[in-house]
């Protein structure tokens, strides 16, 4: 799980050529691009004595092998210098459960913003309500206004960039700031951007979490999660992963991996098609009514924010 890296390289390379050469060790894998799908359980060691030290560089299935190492250090790669390990999950929702139990005990309060994944409200207000961990919900706009919502207990803040379903922007390295001032550990659910359009460990978040079925993935046919952590938090992490037994299918983890090598392409797409839906929408509501703003209240309390778009085409020629 250490991040690879070559002493002689004296210019880091571009992210899209990162997505397709990093994790790979074609030496190990005699000439062949990509590494095997290993499925496999135990694993022999020569002699008893290297059984007892743990000599070998794998000694579980469990805790990793050639395939789950492999997309560890294209995601670790990925993420940048940040990044201290990559936690693989079977799900994303197994990210941010595995997550939350990692770095919360009893007694603990966690902000979380109130655009986040319902998934993850359901769990904050199910098991971790039922263990003893208070849940207050943000406006994922405050920014440091969120120092207002800190307490002593306050172990954790849990941000969306963008937020689930609303899509707002939260202002991360405002909140980070005000979150390590006062102890509070910050969390990131990274999925809709992912860390090739915001690595958001370098914008002082302390773990990212992928939802890595939607955009890693890519087609439709894994569940898949991601943990990415930085020095101070990827031993907590680490620790949960092997307490909990969490771990990846070998032919997920190749699907991942494989979907990774794609993502820049399949992004850049998404986006230029994302424009023009827009467009045409914004087309649409302007042949018809006034453009206007508008705001929703949300049953916790929390602010979703919409509004008309004008349309740039000089944008939209430009867009990847």
């Amino acid at each position: 799980m250490n991040s690879p890296g070559n002493n002689e390289r004296s210019k880091p390379l571009e992210a899209e050529t990162t997505l397709v050469t990093a994790g790979r060790d074609t030496e190990a894998q005699k000439g062949f691009v990509n590494p095997p799908v290993v499925h496999g359980s135990t694993v022999l060691y020569p002699t008893a004595d290297d059984l007892h030290a743990h000599r070998g560089e794998f000694q579980y299935g469990r805790h990793g092998t050639p395939t789950t190492r492999a997309l560890q250090e294209a995601l670790m790669a990925l993420e940048g210098p940040q990044c201290a390990g990559v936690g693989l999950a079977p799900s994303g929702l197994s990210a941010i459960t595995t997550t939350l139990l990692a770095v919360l005990n009893a007694g603990d309060h966690l902000l979380v913003c109130d655009n986040a994944y319902r998934p993850t409200r359901n769990f904050c207000n199910g098991l971790l309500s039922r263990y003893g961990v208070e849940t207050t919900y943000f406006d994922p706009l405050i920014g440091a206004g969120i120092t207002e919502l800190l307490k002593p207990n306050t172990k954790a803040v849990l941000v969306e960039a963008p937020g689930s379903q609303s899509f707002e922007m939260p202002d991360i390295a405002a909140i980070a700031a005000v979150a390590h001032a006062g102890g509070a550990l910050v969390i990131d659910d990274n999925t809709w951007a992912t860390a090739l359009y915001h690595r958001s460990l370098d914008q002082g978040v302390d773990i990212s979490m992928q939802a890595a079925t939607k955009y890693v993935g890519g087609h439709s046919d894994i569940m898949f999660g991601t943990i990415s952590a930085n020095a101070r938090t990827w031993p907590m992490i680490a620790e949960a992963i092997r307490l909990l037994g969490v771990c990846a299918g070998p032919d997920d983890v190749f699907l991942a991996l494989r979907g990774l090598r794609t993502l820049a392409v399949r992004l850049a797409q998404h986006h230029r098609s994302a424009l023009e839906i827009t467009f045409e929408i914004v087309d649409i509501l302007q042949s018809n009514v006034k453009p206007q703003r508008w705001a929703t209240r949300r049953p916790s309390g929390g602010r979703a924010v919409g509004c008309a778009v004008e349309r740039n085409d000089e944008a939209f020629e430009a867009a990847p």
